[in-house]
């Protein structure tokens, strides 16, 4: 159209589109996902949420009510992000997610808060999981736990769905499982295997380019996100920006992340050690030759998954014990996913080992830095000192899973109709084991010692009808029966699905 601008034209091509988008949809806009947390500093922070319909991105916030600021754009579009900019270093803001429709109707989430990136000289803390995929009922009971933490950012290690071609399981899976969570804390990945590298990772995220491997500071420390499904060898493009951002970082910690382990002591990924008892790897190969990086640039710890379980290494150094020097290597797979375990014979390089869900949460101030991970007594907990503290905790479940009790054939003795049968159990620490029936029957209340094996004769009445009992699984630690439910007593966190 002759004497339009470029800009205006532009603006024209966009408002037909949503017009034509929304008009004619019998569908309601409504947030299909998010608000979520993306990359952010001390001045700087990414919002996105999704929309099941195109429509403009606005974000209202503030430090106190009413939300006096607003960031706009006016452009339509289904996966929204908004940069708020010019913000205040460490301090916390309340904002809200914002889209309108055609005929003007708008549609917003709850009010949520974040807070921005700290000062170099201020403590800190973050949260580490990874390996969730599949299994969102579990993932949500961690990210929850993670979020009971109040982190300032969290680290995954990837796998986050199980097939990232598939574009709902970035919903299902990914956000809308730990929607608490991310609404709060920023988040970021290290990409995984299961991600494919496809498309709708790149879309769902907001990293530094190429999104696949970036870098970022908070506080006094660095941390450097690989993509390990890529070859990290010297003259790779990859490891060259390695080398290039560990050189010329001077952060008081360094932190590497990376989905595949160059140390694991997984039973079968690296060599099948119970079926076909073969020589086993006890890690990627491949992958130990960028760790002469770590070596070479002082990194303290590097953050891996891909194995569903826990492991951390002693510091090392050039494939070798260093503990002066060394690097440590954690494994933290045990964000949901089906749990894997670990060869019959102990790794060289194993300073702990724990089959289980968890993630790990890491506290740090100065040049000190401590790392613990825990589920009731068990502790596994690490210092290390650059004439200062760090502290990390993982923490560690034993969870039965549920098992629902539906019918029971057979009448007990005494007990009206009823169903009986007895619960194999056996714990690793001493512990308290309890039960009670639908009926408020008590069962059994009793300590049971560390490595010992009991059994819990468990009755329930029911009313009469067609009923059946069991099966029951072997379970581990903490046990109490409810309303036909086997799961752990209250005070321990329930991650049972």
């Amino acid at each position: 159209m002759r004497g339009l601008t470029v800009p205006f034209v532009s603006a024209l091509l966009f408002l037909s589109f949503f017009l034509s988008a929304n008009a004619f949809s019998e569908e309601p806009l409504k947030i299909i996902a998010g608000p979520y947390l993306m990359d952010f500093d001390q001045t700087r922070m990414t919002v996105m949420w999704e929309t099941n319909l195109p429509a403009p991105s606005t974000v209202l916030y503030g430090e106190e009510a009413p939300l006096t600021s607003e960031i706009a754009r006016p452009e339509p579009a289904t996966i929204h992000e908004v940069v708020l900019e010019g913000l205040k270093p460490e301090t916390s803001y309340y904002y809200q997610i914002l889209s309108t429709d055609s005929a003007g109707k708008e549609v917003t989430a709850e009010v949520a808060t974040f807070m921005t990136a700290v000062h170099p000289d201020t403590a800190f803390a973050y949260c580490v999981m990874g390996d969730h995929r599949t299994y969102p009922d579990r993932y949500e009971k961690i990210a929850d736990l993670a979020y009971a933490e109040r982190p300032n950012f969290v680290i995954n290690v990837g796998d986050v769905v199980s097939n990232g071609t598939v574009k709902q399981q970035w919903i299902d899976e990914f956000l809308f499982p730990a929607r608490k969570l991310m609404a709060r804390v920023p988040t970021y990945i290290s990409i995984g295997n299961h991600e494919k590298n496809a498309d709708w990772y790149y879309k769902y995220v907001s990293y530094p380019k190429p999104e696949n491997y970036y870098s970022f500071d908070f506080g006094n420390s660095h941390f450097t996100i690989v993509d390990s499904n890529q070859p990290l060898v010297p003259g790779q493009d990859q490891y060259k920006w390695i080398e290039q951002d560990l050189a010329q970082s001077n952060a008081t910690w360094k932190f590497v992340v990376h989905h595949h382990p160059p140390y694991s002591s997984d039973e079968n990924d690296y060599g099948d050690t119970v079926k076909k008892f073969e020589k086993t790897d006890r890690g990627e190969v491949d992958m130990r030759e960028v760790t002469k990086l770590y070596d070479k640039y002082d990194v303290d710890l590097v953050w891996v998954g891909h194995i569903h379980d826990y492991e951390r290494t002693w510091p090392l150094t050039d494939g070798k014990v260093d503990q002066e020097n060394g690097v440590i290597y954690i494994q933290t797979g045990g964000g949901g996913a089906e749990l894997e375990n670990f060869a019959p014979t102990r790794s060289w390089f194993t300073a702990k080992v724990f089959r289980g869900w968890q993630f790990c949460s890491v506290a740090i101030h100065g040049k000190t830095r401590a790392s613990s991970h825990r589920h009731s007594k068990q502790a596994d907990f690490i210092g290390l000192i650059r004439a200062g503290h760090f502290r990390i905790d993982p923490h560690l479940f034993f969870h039965p899973e549920p098992v629902r009790i539906t019918e029971c054939p057979k009448k007990v003795p005494g007990s009206g109709t009823g169903c009986q049968r007895r619960i194999g159990c056996q714990v690793d620490y001493p512990m308290q084991v309890k039960g009670e029936s639908q009926s408020s029957r008590h069962i059994v209340n009793r300590i049971i010692p560390g490595g010992a094996r009991t059994f819990i004769h468990e009755q329930i009445s029911y009313p009469e009808g067609n009923h059946t009992c069991g099966p029951y699984k072997e379970i581990m630690p903490a046990i109490e029966i409810h309303n036909g439910f086997l799961r752990p007593p209250d005070r321990f966190p329930d991650l049972s699905i």
